[in-house]
């Protein structure tokens, strides 16, 4: 009776989705004729009947008008469109797509095929699987005019797999590669079901989860999805012997004083610590299907010393000394805003610009007008390159990073004609900036692991939905999936989708799809590993519809134990697999005492290419002496050596006040490193180096001090960033000292560390692949950032095994 006076409040208010959203309506909707186990009287059946009836009129009407509002809105966005690009005279990639397509259909590219036929004998297609519609067209008529040939001097020849077809949200249609056969039964085709890449081990758990989908509890309402995935599965082989891999599945339980999402963040850092020491050569791969997640996983690695490569691209928002940054700049614009002032406030940023009372409003007006006048002075540029010295000292070395990918954002922004922080603010925080370098573990979406393997691969995050129904998307569908859509209606709420047939089938069609797409992005991320697998869950989603905790639980049932925090089953040998990825201790070997080591100079670049850069790395030497005199230990080994040596002298500001114990020192060398040996003769160098005279002329005061007896100030890892004409340099000194007089900088010394050994022959910094053109680089790096004419700016690099100090001079 209660639902029922509710229900008639909504009829009398015309509240009429809310009405529908009700159980008891859903209930006569669907034909049940109980609620709530007593029988719904025949009377309220018949008059409920008509309200629903009166409802879905209502609802569809306004469906009607919003898809007619959406089709006016995109077909003026075209015309706009269309205008703006005649204007500009450019074209995309995809207007280049779109036009040959249309001109497909019209028959107007008759004249090119021709054309193109009297070149083209052999047509070779690859990940056809991500083929779209529009592309298709294009090519079609090309394949047909080949294969009418019927001649050994022309071929068509597609490699693809349809269980990696997950870029149907681009566009891609896996159903294309399904229909060459129907239309040239010539076509011969060839199924390849080993897998040269993954462990028996990964094989036997891909091979357990997708012939097992159409008997899996969580998929029964995609059933018609399912079977369709499923027939185009066939159980793989794999080929790899020498080592029998190893799966750990993990659905962890819940920690009553941990969020779920920092329960499993924390495993990813402990498991990463522990892969990276214990298989230092394995390259890791750490999948996910969000962006955020990247960030989120690179954050938690970060704060644990782990260093690893972002790749894909997130908003630079993710680093918290750049929010600090974004509020100064909201400040400049807005003074008032007291979030922004308190979030200068207590940052770092409040001391470098004397702002620490966020209620202090003529202060915040003051910097206001000063950060305003800077930027129409130094551009957005010149001032974030001024703030991230500034800020440097307080920065992880992705903040530094993060911070020089600003500047150049800031650089790029110079070029439009607004001026507003606004608008500046807005175009950093729709920007998808990646992090990318070259560390052992690299974190990433599912879509940009496509193509790519990795020895092991660690997958989180499986208990999230494998895909969500959105109310405001388009549903479409067509009489087959290679022809153009026949009806595109707006999406309506999930309970509104049976007022109608055809929303109903719309919305079948459009779930089926997210849902064959959805099994695909989990083929992809599981078949990525070469040798281990660790995929990691939740424990209480598991019972859950559609997640693949749930899928892998129900897969694995036999398997799975119970552990101290969680449920787990694993495949294979870790031991094992592990060991394949250890590193031997190096033998000891005599070398000849005048062999030159190779190396590069110490300039770590951005690889963010948001603006023309210039690689110092880059720059080869035209001519060596001799092959015997270049530099021969390049390795992996000589890196990790000079990485530990860098760490350690970046410690010193002077040598007179440094102390540190060897387990102090061996614990910065493992956040560098599982590798013992190399630490451990990384302190011993170091030690050595610390009696040498060039260390005592590097790094005491007093020996500074006697160059010119100015007041002296040390500067570390010091970041520098400019603009020369339309270039980028950005990078840092491992070393800077400045000599100081009446408040002035006098003079500058830089220094660049390398761990090589110097030839006695003498072959210098030329040997070493620093040539001129680094050197003006380091120049101007040094005369930007410090203002000095070059005479006062001295470059030095400081062989650290060999106790060399040279000067590079232009």
């Amino acid at each position: 009776l209660r639902s029922i006076e509710n229900d008639l409040r909504k009829v009398e208010n015309e509240l009429w989705e809310d009405f529908l959203e009700g159980k008891l309506p859903a209930s006569i909707l669907e034909g049940k004729g109980e609620y709530n186990r007593t029988s719904i009287p025949k009377e309220i059946q018949k008059l409920y009947l008509l309200f629903l009836k009166h409802a879905s009129a209502i609802i569809l009407g306004k469906l009607r008008a919003q898809s007619e509002a959406t089709y006016k809105l995109m077909n003026d966005f075209e015309v706009e469109y269309e205008k703006q690009r005649k204007l500009k005279q450019s074209l995309s990639f995809s207007d280049v797509k779109k036009k040959l397509s249309d001109a497909a259909l019209t028959g107007a590219l008759d004249e090119l095929y021709y054309r193109l036929d009297s070149r083209l004998s052999h047509l070779l297609l690859d990940e056809f699987q991500d083929t779209s519609n529009e592309e298709w067209r294009v090519i079609e008529p090309i394949v047909d005019e080949i294969l009418s040939k019927g001649d050994l001097d022309y071929s068509f020849f597609c490699v693809g797999d349809t269980k990696q077809a997950i870029y149907g949200w681009r566009g891609g249609v896996a159903e294309i590669f399904d229909s060459l056969e129907r239309k040239w039964p010539q076509l011969v085709p060839e199924s390849k079901e080993s897998s040269y890449r993954c462990s028996a081990s990964v094989i036997e758990l891909i091979n357990r989860v997708f012939s097992s989908l159409s008997g899996l509890e969580t998929l029964e309402e995609r059933s018609d999805a399912v079977s369709v995935w499923q027939e185009r599965f066939h159980p793989h082989r794999a080929v790899r012997k020498e080592s029998k891999g190893y799966v750990r599945c993990e659905f962890l339980c819940e920690d009553p004083e941990k969020e779920a999402e920092n329960l499993i963040l924390d495993r990813i850092v402990q498991l990463a610590e522990r892969l990276r020491i214990e298989a230092p050569k394995a390259e890791i791969g750490i999948l996910v299907r969000r962006n955020q997640d990247v960030a989120d996983i690179i954050t938690a690695l970060g704060r644990a010393g782990i260093a690893a490569s972002e790749e894909g691209g997130t908003a630079l928002d993710d680093s918290p000394i750049l929010c600090a940054v974004f509020s100064l700049l909201k400040l400049s614009e807005h003074p008032g805003d007291k979030v922004a002032r308190y979030h200068v406030s207590v940052s770092p940023l409040g001391e470098i610009f004397k702002f620490k009372d966020f209620e202090d409003h003529d202060g915040a007006v003051l910097l206001s007008a000063s950060l305003r006048k800077r930027i129409l002075d130094e551009g957005y540029g010149g001032v974030l390159a001024k703030i991230s010295e500034q800020i440097s000292q307080f920065c992880t070395k992705r903040d530094r990073r993060r911070m020089s990918q600003l500047v150049e954002l800031g650089i790029l922004f110079e070029r439009r004609r607004s001026a507003r922080v606004s608008d500046f603010l807005s175009m950093v925080q729709s920007s998808r900036v990646e992090d990318p370098s070259a560390e052992q573990i690299r974190v990433m979406t599912i879509h940009q692991a496509k193509g790519l393997e990795f020895d092991i691969v660690v997958v989180p995050f499986i208990h999230s939905e494998m895909y969500r129904f959105a109310a405001d998307s388009l549903l479409y569908i067509s009489d087959s999936p290679t022809e153009k859509p026949k009806q595109i209606v707006r999406g309506v709420n999930k309970r509104n989708m049976g007022l109608s047939p055809e929303l109903t089938r719309l919305y079948i069609e459009d779930q089926s799809r997210k849902c064959r797409e959805a099994l695909s992005i989990l083929y992809v991320a599981l078949s990525r590993a070469k040798s281990m697998l660790f995929v990691i869950g939740k424990e209480r989603d598991t019972h859950k519809k559609l997640n693949y905790s749930a899928m892998l639980r129900q897969t694995l049932s036999e398997d799975v134990v119970e552990g101290p925090s969680e449920f787990y089953a694993e495949l294979g040998d870790l031991k094992e697999s592990l060991d394949e990825y250890r590193v031997e201790s190096p033998k000891v070997v005599s070398k000849a005492h005048d062999e030159v080591k190779e190396t590069t100079v110490g300039i770590e670049l951005s690889k963010t290419p948001l603006y023309q850069h210039v690689n110092l790395s880059d720059f080869r030497l035209s001519t060596f002496e001799e092959l015997s005199e270049r530099l021969v230990l390049s390795s992996e080994e000589a890196k990790i050596r000079d990485r530990i040596m860098r760490v350690f002298l970046s410690h010193i500001e002077w040598l007179e006040d440094f102390k540190s114990s060897d387990e102090k020192l061996e614990t910065l060398g493992r956040k560098v490193t599982g590798k013992e040996k190399l630490i451990k003769e990384g302190v011993e160098a170091f030690h050595l180096l610390l009696k040498s005279q060039t260390a005592q002329d590097v790094f005491s005061r007093e020996a500074q001090a006697l160059k010119n007896g100015a007041s002296l100030k040390v500067l570390r890892n010091y970041p520098f960033v400019f603009k020369d004409a339309s270039e980028i340099y950005n990078g840092s000194f491992d070393r800077v000292v400045q000599h100081i007089r009446d408040d002035k900088i006098e003079l500058v010394d830089l220094y660049v560390f390398k761990v090589d050994t110097l030839s006695p022959g003498g072959l210098g910094a030329r040997a070493f692949g620093i040539n001129r053109q680094q050197l003006e680089v380091l120049k101007k790096a040094a005369k930007t950032a410090f203002k000095l004419s070059g005479d006062n700016v001295k470059c030095w690099i400081m062989w650290t095994e060999s106790g060399k100090l040279e000067e590079l001079a232009l």
